[in-house]
């Protein structure tokens, strides 16, 4: 009886020794998971700051994306407006170049007809100077031969319409010379 009594002590103080053991272990345990969830909770808190500076990061990328294209649209839209007006502006020189070369071919035309003008003007001059010259002599003729006073009339009437034609002749030819010089001034100043 002494036998058994020492072997269910000995269970007793082995399964106590066992119960001691698996508490001790089962503490130890418990302590590692609370540090470790300590550990957790830790690293889970710096997860979500970095997380969320990430996210802050992103969303300013985000926005710096939006603005740069808002940018990239207004300086499109700028360049198209820029080409057009480009394109307006070669269209507006074509057409003053064209302008330029017709008033230059006026010009010359004007000048050309300027100094035809200029040319008939001396020749009318020249005209009327012999004309006068010739009136002169047939005056003289006239006085030397009083006796033959309807022939020197009706030369006199002849000469006299004949310089009244040579001056409107020359009036004419002055006036278009005035013209061609008017002419003349206008398409230099448009130049």
């Amino acid at each position: 009886m002494g036998k058994r009594k020492s072997a269910t002590g000995e269970r007793k103080s082995q399964k106590g020794h066992m119960l001691d053991d698996m508490f001790s272990s089962f503490y130890t345990s418990l302590i590692r998971v609370a540090h470790d969830m300590v550990e957790l909770d830790r690293f889970m808190h710096n997860f979500t700051e970095v997380c969320l500076d990430w996210k802050n990061k992103a969303m300013a990328v985000v926005r710096e994306k939006e603005v740069a294209l808002q940018c990239l649209q207004a300086a499109t839209i700028k360049i198209k407006e820029m080409e057009e007006g480009e394109k307006k502006k070669d269209a507006e020189i074509s057409c003053l170049k064209a302008e330029l070369e017709s008033a230059q071919g006026n010009y010359e035309s004007a000048k050309a007809g300027l100094e035809s003008a200029q040319v008939d003007l001396e020749s009318a001059i020249s005209d009327l100077d012999a004309v006068r010259a010739e009136l002169g002599a047939v005056r003289l003729e006239v006085l030397s031969l009083r006796g033959e006073e309807e022939m020197t009339e009706w030369i006199i009437e002849t000469q006299e319409t004949h310089i009244r034609r040579k001056r409107r002749e020359a009036s004419r030819l002055r006036k278009e010379h005035d013209d061609y010089a008017l002419k003349l001034k206008e398409e230099r100043k448009k130049l």
